[in-house]
């Protein structure tokens, strides 16, 4: 392997590696890797030169790190010093593979809560004076937008060269499109007027959402009836209903990807047993003359067998637990109860990760 200058990290650049991906040489001398046949850790104790080497990896890693490097090479230098030399070291690629995904998940935890925090540094370090200053001029600001006209009236009701288009409420009675707007435009300005001399608020529009609705319907749709057809429309129908715009739809919304469980099925990993109990019939050896018998008390019998089939599904599904943490891997209750009283920290045998009840 090639030398390597081992720089150590700094203080102030963040946690140290081992504690980021999990591994400890020197506090834990162990191999890192499974024993399937045993079901937990290996037990098997590394040798000191390889202790003492991983500890070197783990620091040139921690401040290449913090220094925006990449460390995959590292990872993989890593991993045969803290596996054993005679069962696992096949298990380094998906040690480093574990270690990585470790690294991920601390990369997000550390990323969400400063893009958050940024909005709110802005105001830190004010005076009380300055912060009703801000408040006043905000207010202010907010209170001349509520009382001007020119943001709601200019985009309700856009100019039109065409001939004002005319409505029909009633038999024989004509309504024009421009009174209507003027009425709306009437009522908009008065309800301007009364919000400007109210506290302004956030939630408190500068155009109602309906009257915004309804005169740009007016403005948008064609002519509905002409002077001279009007008393013939008016004669098929009493009232001309406006149709709505569309709404639109709303965005969609973003999940957490959570873990899914395995299929319970094959053996435990730790008392390598089924997980489930074979109820599979055995094969009989029974005369050809207690066939037709044999045949009646099976069919007498197929309820009783269906209900206990699914009693002992509902006790199966009570006696076994998975990790929900990452892997989803199915164990006996029992069997993994116990891993987690022996075992030096309470993690799932297969990922690694922290046990989740």
């Amino acid at each position: 392997m090639p030398s390597r200058s081992k720089p150590q990290p700094s203080a102030t650049h963040g946690p140290h590696l081992s504690s980021i991906i999990k591994l400890d040489p020197e506090g834990e001398p162990f191999c890192a890797g499974f024993a399937p046949s045993k079901g937990r850790r290996c037990c098997v104790r590394t040798n000191a030169r390889g202790r003492k080497a991983a500890l070197s990896l783990l620091d040139e890693g921690t401040a290449d790190f913090h220094a925006g490097l990449c460390i995959d090479d590292i990872l993989e230098d890593l991993a045969p010093h803290v596996l054993c030399t005679r069962w696992h070291q096949n298990q380094a690629s998906s040690l480093v593979s574990t270690w990585q995904a470790r690294i991920d998940r601390y990369l997000f935890s550390v990323s969400v809560p400063r893009s958050r925090s940024r909005s709110q540094n802005r105001y830190e370090g004010w005076t009380v004076a300055e912060c009703l200053a801000e408040i006043e001029r905000l207010t202010a600001k907010r209170a001349a937008e509520l009382a001007s006209p020119s943001r709601s009236s200019p985009r309700a009701v856009p100019r039109t060269s065409h001939p004002a288009p005319v409505l029909s409420f009633g038999a024989g009675n004509g309504t024009s499109a421009s009174t209507t707007s003027r009425t709306l435009q009437e009522q908009s300005a008065t309800s301007v007027s009364r919000a400007a001399s109210r506290t302004p608020e956030p939630s408190i529009p500068a155009n109602p959402e309906p009257v915004r609705r309804i005169m740009s319907t007016l403005t948008s749709t064609g002519p509905v009836a002409t002077p001279g057809a009007t008393s013939t429309i008016s004669s098929r129908s009493s009232t001309q209903v406006l149709p709505s715009p569309p709404r639109p739809s709303p965005a969609p919304v973003a999940r957490p990807r959570g873990v899914v469980r395995r299929p319970v099925q094959g053996e435990c990993s730790i008392c390598l047993d089924p997980l489930r109990k074979s109820n599979a019939p055995t094969v009989g050896e029974t005369s050809n003359a207690h066939g037709d018998e044999a045949s009646e008390d099976n069919n007498e019998t197929d309820n009783e067998e269906s209900e206990g089939d699914e009693r002992e599904k509902e006790q199966a599904e009570t006696d076994i637990s998975w990790c929900k943490s990452q892997c989803g891997v199915n164990y006996h209750k029992k069997c993994i109860e116990k891993w987690l009283a022996e075992a030096h920290r309470t993690t799932c045998p297969t990922c690694r990760s922290s046990w989740k009840t």
